[in-house]
């Protein structure tokens, strides 16, 4: 029969050079590198409106935001917004911007 509680029976490696090996418990973002897709192919629910901008057509992928249930979760700035200003960068600038997405960070992402 047990005397009582020890703590350190839980953990035997308390005080060697084993101590503390294991796994790693930081709290980092998984990196997506390990897949070969885009984060734009990695999105989920989305919706795809475009723009005539400066004569050139400029797509914005909107995803779904996390909450979806609730209507007061929104995303920070809308396509015209951001349209409007687009409108007054130079168009040399615009050249090479086509694809704006807008999406939510994950929880981790948030907390980070």
């Amino acid at each position: 029969m047990r005397a009582g509680f020890n703590s350190t029976r839980r953990n035997r490696n308390i005080g060697t050079p084993q101590a503390g090996s294991g796994q790693d418990n930081r709290l980092v973002i998984p990196s997506r590198r390990s897949t070969h897709a885009q984060h734009w192919e990695q999105l989920v629910c989305y919706d795809i409106a475009t723009r005539m901008i400066h004569r050139s057509i400029v797509s914005f992928i909107i995803e779904e935001t996390r909450e979806k249930r609730r209507s007061d979760t929104v995303h920070a700035c809308t396509v015209d917004d951001i349209a409007t200003i687009l409108h007054q960068i130079p168009r040399d600038d615009m050249r090479d911007l086509k694809t704006f997405v807008l999406r939510q960070p994950e929880r981790k992402e948030d907390v980070l």
